[in-house]
């Protein structure tokens, strides 16, 4: 009798034997799981954290390269302006030499038409 008492006894722990290892495969694997997601976070992290110090140093580099091409934009600004002005200075010194021939001209149509007078006036008393 003493031994189905036990044997009766056992029967329960060994379900509850099997129901713990079950419990402990399934603590297992949701662990696994943890553990393998934490893993996978910690990579994209680290991809990430990779791609912002990329990123920042593109916007270093882009930083550079604006400064660089202001700088040669202004240079660019100033040349214009002295060139315009160097334009505009030539352009009066056109109108001043345009005026000064037109003045020569007139003067020399002037002396033509009096040495024509003369001429004539020369014939005229000579004849």
């Amino acid at each position: 009798m003493n031994t189905e008492k036990t044997a009766t006894r056992t029967e329960p722990m060994v379900g509850i034997h099997e129901k713990l290892y079950k419990e402990v495969e399934k603590i297992q694997k949701w662990n696994a799981k943890v553990e393998i997601g934490a893993k996978q976070r910690d990579r994209e992290l680290h991809d990430a954290k990779t791609l912002i110090a990329c990123q920042r140093q593109n916007l270093v580099d882009l930083e550079v390269q604006k400064d660089q091409l202001s700088g040669k934009l202004e240079e660019e600004v100033n040349c214009k302006q002295e060139i315009s002005s160097r334009i505009e200075s030539t352009r009066g010194m056109c109108e001043f030499l345009k005026q000064y021939a037109e003045g020569i001209a007139s003067i020399c149509d002037e002396y033509d038409y009096n040495r024509n007078s003369l001429q004539n006036q020369t014939d005229e008393y000579s004849s």
